[in-house]
């Protein structure tokens, strides 16, 4: 049975499964060492949701400049979602962008 799990404006849906790749990680990371931590998550094969609101100007750049050279390492795809919101897959799982 899926869950709506509702965090902010945000909603993602939720499915009973073992499988790693089937769960994503929505997190507002307020450090460089929450970057890695998503990065660490992003390796291991889970999809990652990160809003960087409330983060300084320099700071929030070195963040999403980390996390883009991760994911194009790891065979990813990063695209941003609203301003400071941005979703970053693993190899294997492709954004589609309807307008």
């Amino acid at each position: 049975m899926a869950k709506i799990v509702k965090e902010a404006p945000l909603y993602v849906e939720s499915v009973d499964n073992q499988d790693a790749s089937s769960h994503m990680i929505v997190s507002y990371p307020k450090s460089f060492d929450d970057i890695q931590i998503l990065i660490s998550n992003l390796r291991d094969g889970q999809s990652v949701i990160f809003n960087l609101d409330g983060v300084d100007g320099v700071s929030a750049q070195r963040m999403l400049d980390f996390m883009s050279g991760a994911a194009f390492a790891l065979g990813g795809s990063m695209q941003r979602i609203q301003n400071a919101m941005f979703l970053v897959t693993h190899k294997g799982v492709g954004i589609s962008v309807r307008k």
